[in-house]
């Protein structure tokens, strides 16, 4: 090689003995394989951390679930498993001692098991009832019969009231008493009821005497009768055909605050039977 040359070689090693990179620009090979290492190592933490990621992600949808699941499980701990579904009594149901409402001939009726101090209850019997009655018992279709279900267990109010709709019947006034109880579900005390037994009118020391009689023993006969058809529920409703003896054979039930569509929807079937 002339003297007017560079050697290439010579040239890197003085440039690495420098530390100045060579033409390369990655320096010597100690340098270029931290280099390549370093890029490595990057693309490893970015790998890294995107399934960690992931991961937490995953976790994060586990514990959704489970929290989910915990707050159901919380829920119905202690709670008895639910009734089965409503069917219609094989036997006829007797309504004599019913307070009824409507056209005593009625071909058709409909058996209401409820609870004054029950919400649903009363969303029916203001929402509902007033409809029905209008189509099917002011016009003398139906026969309404109401009996008693009070849940004590959830509704320690729902009993006395019962009671006291009952002595208000006595006097001719249940169906009055009834309205106002489910007007005011949740005002169901001794003082609220006497305040009721005044505004339809009637007689305080009667009343009184009623409510500390034996009008309990119709309330819980309604309750075991309620039992016996396997009602654990309110609202209820049994719907049929009024036979030659006065019993109802029951061919549909409802249960719940069901809309007005249903019931018409049964009742009007039932009435085109009863022809």
């Amino acid at each position: 090689m002339s003297s007017g040359q560079v050697d290439p070689d010579s040239q890197i090693r003085h440039s690495a003995s420098r530390g100045v990179p060579g033409p390369t620009g990655f320096g010597t090979p100690l340098v270029r394989v931290a280099a390549v290492g370093g890029v490595i190592c990057l693309l490893a933490l970015s790998v890294g951390l995107t399934v960690a990621l992931l991961g937490l992600r995953q976790v994060r949808s586990e514990l959704r679930e489970l929290k989910a699941a915990l707050v159901t499980a919380s829920r119905n701990a202690g709670r008895p498993p639910g009734p089965p579904p409503l069917a219609a009594p094989k036997e006829a149901v007797s309504i004599n001692s019913a307070r009824t409402k409507g056209n005593a001939a009625a071909n058709v009726a409909l058996i209401e098991f409820s609870d004054f101090q029950c919400p649903f209850c009363a969303r029916f019997s203001q929402e509902t009832r007033p409809e029905l009655e209008r189509l099917y018992v002011e016009t003398g279709k139906v026969i309404w019969a109401f009996r008693h279900l009070p849940l004590d267990a959830i509704h320690p109010e729902a009993s006395t009231a019962a009671v006291a709709a009952e002595c208000a019947g006595e006097q001719g006034k249940f169906w009055q008493m009834h309205e106002l109880l489910f007007t005011n579900p949740r005002s169901l005390s001794a003082t609220a009821i006497a305040g009721y037994a005044s505004r339809v009118g009637l007689a305080e020391s009667e009343f009184e005497r009623c409510l500390s009689g034996d009008m309990k023993s119709k309330v819980a006969s309604d309750q075991a009768e309620a039992q016996r058809l396997q009602i654990h529920a309110t609202p209820a409703f049994l719907m049929g055909l009024v036979g030659a003896d006065g019993r109802v054979v029951v061919s549909d039930v409802l249960s719940g605050a069901q809309p007005a569509s249903e019931f018409k929807r049964t009742l009007d079937r039932l009435l085109l039977r009863a022809q």
